[in-house]
């Protein structure tokens, strides 16, 4: 097998990308005149927003927006969808690059569906389907299967507030469960500019076998995976 080289991804530059084509694809929706088409694109809440502070009708942006390029721009740059709330779309990329290099030693990572499989808060349990007198995490977003078997949890996690602040707590909350459990693989995978806060995570289960347990970033992880394959072969 020839050399396996870890794939990095800059999540900033995806989302600014992301950015630039929803505003775009925004853009020539409105000029068209597409309402139903304006869904995929639009943030509704900042377009009703939008509409309440100005007092206007949706017919009227639209009319406008058919002969004003520069006010069309305009508008489908406020109310577009906001990229870094898109975070389906990072965690895709992130299990891409994962995959890309797993699957190179018999290791294959897909994407899971939203809600789709939970641990079980007080037992090693993992369930595709609730009871509602048991306590759950947050689902998982990954499955692991092939020569390893096990579980992701990956996310992006750029500038601090609220959200950013919630993916630490969830990533310490499922690392505990799986330190208290150990039951199965657990990969917690957060790529972000928030450095220390990994560092903090990594440090407080250093003492957790890999085996069952894995904390970085989606580069590390490949070549934790790359790590792994030599040290099989020895």
């Amino acid at each position: 097998m020839s050399e396996i080289i870890p794939e990095s991804i800059d999540i900033i530059l995806l989302r600014q990308e992301r950015q630039s084509n929803t505003n775009k694809q925004l853009f020539e929706v409105l000029q068209s005149g597409e309402i139903i088409t304006m869904k995929k694109y639009c943030n509704e809440k900042e377009l009703s927003r939008y509409l309440l502070e100005l007092d206007i009708p949706l017919e009227f942006v639209i009319d406008k927006c058919k002969t004003d390029i520069i006010y069309a721009k305009t508008v489908a740059k406020l109310i577009s969808k906001n990229s870094t709330r898109q975070c389906d779309l990072d965690e895709t990329e992130q299990i891409r690059v994962c995959n890309a290099t797993a699957i190179n030693y018999g290791i294959n990572i897909v994407k899971l569906k939203k809600n789709e499989f939970w641990p079980e808060k007080n037992t090693g349990l993992i369930t595709s389907k609730k009871n509602k007198n048991t306590e759950y995490l947050k689902s998982f977003d990954g499955r692991i299967t092939g020569k390893k078997e096990g579980w992701m949890f990956i996310k992006a996690v750029f500038g601090k507030g609220g959200h950013q602040d919630s993916v630490f707590r969830e990533a310490h909350e499922m690392c505990e469960w799986s330190k208290t459990h150990q039951t199965t693989w657990v990969c917690v995978i957060i790529d972000t500019d928030q450095h220390k806060k990994l560092d903090e995570l990594k440090q407080n289960y250093f003492d957790v076998d890999t085996l069952h347990l894995f904390i970085g970033t989606s580069f590390e992880f490949q070549e934790h995976i790359i790590n792994l394959h030599y040290s099989d072969k020895r």
